[in-house]
């Protein structure tokens, strides 16, 4: 009669202790150097894929054509930490290595993959798991749905199937369940390292009242896009925007008032620019636009329309509706500037003739020039 100890089971599956800490290691290096989005979860689903294959290359046979092995775990953990589409990839790795080992247990555990990746799936949408570091709790629930897949076994001829079953089934399913939640606690914490990391990363160069890009991040960027639009013959723009009157706000309505003012207008200005245009709180109340690829004419309108939208926005303080009005002056890369400086001057001075003319309008930077 078949007879499988726990302890054979348990052991194998320690004896993947280096390959899971590989995985682990390579899915940190992943995190690091790709973006968020359908590319990293593809990368993501062949780094799971490469784990299952190789954690499937050492299995435990049970008996011809009946083995066991990790597949269950990567295939669990790749549904939470590389999204469906990285699932379906481990998955199908899966497959095709059970399938090429054949053997009478083949289409039981081609159904016990199916099971996993269908099920852990489900859950970890449902929960959200793929948008946020998985908790423990969360982990559980994958954990116990992808233990389940010792039931596929029952699919097997009916005269080893319950034999199997009941030897292996238990055994496999508690190192199943433990798997998924060391191997996942491990990848959490690497998730968790890496986001914590990119938080910091962010707040470094984000302003935290407005949310649009501090000075200090502006000034990098901004001396990579002169250099690149002068060295390639590009343009690049930028406009200068200040709030009218902004002192009166704070004195008459407080701080707070003035804040909720900045916050409200740092927002307007956002939805009039294009996504690859960089908006900055420069300082105090003023606010830059760094618009790549773009004229002084496109710069010109781009600050109107902001300019028109403020204009018409109503402000609440304090349930009372006031209104604010803004200055702009724009600016474009011209053959003698030699550096940002030059163009920001220019864009600065175009701000002051809009505030000395009356405020609440736009100005250009060759009007100065030309004056």
């Amino acid at each position: 009669m078949l007879q499988v100890d726990f302890g054979i089971i348990a052991l194998a599956f320690f004896h993947n202790a280096g390959l899971v800490a590989l995985v682990v290691l390579a899915y940190g290096s992943v995190l690091r150097r790709t973006r968020a989005g359908m590319a990293r979860k593809l990368v993501l689903g062949l780094l799971f894929g490469a784990g299952v294959h190789l954690a499937m290359s050492s299995p435990i046979m049970l008996t011809e054509g009946v083995v066991i092995d990790g597949r269950a775990v990567f295939v669990a953990l790749s549904a939470v930490f590389a999204g469906w589409p990285g699932a379906v990839i481990t998955a199908s790795i899966a497959a095709f290595h059970r399938f090429e080992t054949g053997g009478i247990g083949a289409t039981a555990g081609l159904c016990g993959i199916v099971w996993v990746v269908v099920s852990t799936i489900a859950v970890a949408e449902w929960r959200g798991l793929t948008t946020t570091v998985p908790s423990m709790r969360r982990l559980t629930e994958i954990a116990f749905v992808a233990s389940l897949m010792p039931i596929a076994i029952l699919l097997m001829p009916s005269n080893l199937a319950l034999t199997v079953f009941l030897n292996a089934g238990l055994p496999l399913a508690a190192a199943t369940f433990g798997g998924v939640l060391a191997f996942g606690h491990l990848l959490a914490g690497e998730l968790q390292r890496h986001e914590a990391t990119v938080r910091a990363r962010r707040d470094l160069r984000t302003d935290a009242l407005t949310g649009l890009q501090n000075r200090r991040g502006f000034d990098d960027l901004s001396t990579r896009a002169f250099h690149v639009a002068r060295s390639e013959g590009k343009q690049l723009a930028l406009v200068m925007i200040d709030i009218d009157h902004f002192k009166k706000v704070n004195d008459i309505w407080g701080h707070a008032a003035g804040d909720k003012v900045l916050a409200e207008v740092s927002d307007i200005i956002g939805k009039h620019v294009r996504v690859h245009d960089t908006v900055c709180r420069f300082g105090g109340e003023e606010i830059a636009i760094l618009m790549p690829h773009a004229s002084l004419e496109a710069a010109l309108s781009t600050a109107e329309r902001v300019r028109i939208a403020i204009e018409e926005a109503v402000f609440l303080l304090g349930g009372i509706q006031i209104k604010v009005t803004v200055s702009a002056g724009a600016s474009c890369v011209e053959e003698s500037m030699t550096e940002f400086g030059d163009l920001f001057d220019a864009a600065d001075k175009a701000l002051y003739l809009a505030k000395s003319t009356g405020r609440n309008r736009v100005k250009s930077a060759a009007i100065v020039k030309a004056a």
